[in-house]
């Protein structure tokens, strides 16, 4: 009776194991992109964070934010296009959801698809909420009536706030 009761929690537990694997969310990507200073750093010294003058530590990447989370709405769809990005020292995730397209990547596959519009943005943080609006839209082909939710972290650690709420 004790051998069955063992055998039944040892099997409980591996099934356990094996649905917490199933279900997760891999969106880490393993091979993040990094610009040409950034890799020539990284073989001197192979470390990607800087410090600035106020000793805050500051990640360095060929974009100019180091998190991106945006959320369109359009043709009486919820999140018709939802992209997170985030890049840490230790890690980068990415997942990108497109509902016209039907794309509901992550990890290496949404990093590959976000790569070629990231890289073609040359907004800073003082770059005026229109113009940031616009080449989100043009880069991500969204209408003109989309209803915009975007939130953007700088590389130097500024967090900006961006919307554009237009009826569905």
């Amino acid at each position: 009776m004790k051998k069955r009761l063992a055998i039944t929690r040892l099997l409980a537990f591996l099934l356990l194991v094996i649905i917490i694997t199933a279900c997760s969310d891999n969106e880490e990507v393993t091979n993040p992109p990094q610009d040409n200073a950034t890799e020539q750093q990284q073989g001197e010294n192979d470390n990607t964070e800087t410090e600035d003058a106020g000793n805050k530590k500051e990640t360095t990447t060929s974009y100019p934010f180091t998190d991106f989370d945006l959320d369109a709405d359009f043709n009486n769809i919820n999140d018709t296009v939802d992209v997170d990005y985030e890049q840490e020292a230790e890690k980068t995730e990415a997942t990108y959801k497109d509902k016209e397209q039907e794309l509901d990547l992550k990890g290496n596959e949404a990093m590959d698809k976000l790569d070629n519009i990231f890289s073609n943005f040359d907004f800073s943080k003082d770059t005026p909420q229109e113009e940031v609006i616009k080449a989100v839209q043009d880069a991500f082909k969204l209408p003109e009536d989309a209803a915009i939710d975007l939130e953007i972290t700088f590389t130097d650690g500024t967090n900006k706030e961006y919307q554009l709420n237009n009826p569905n």
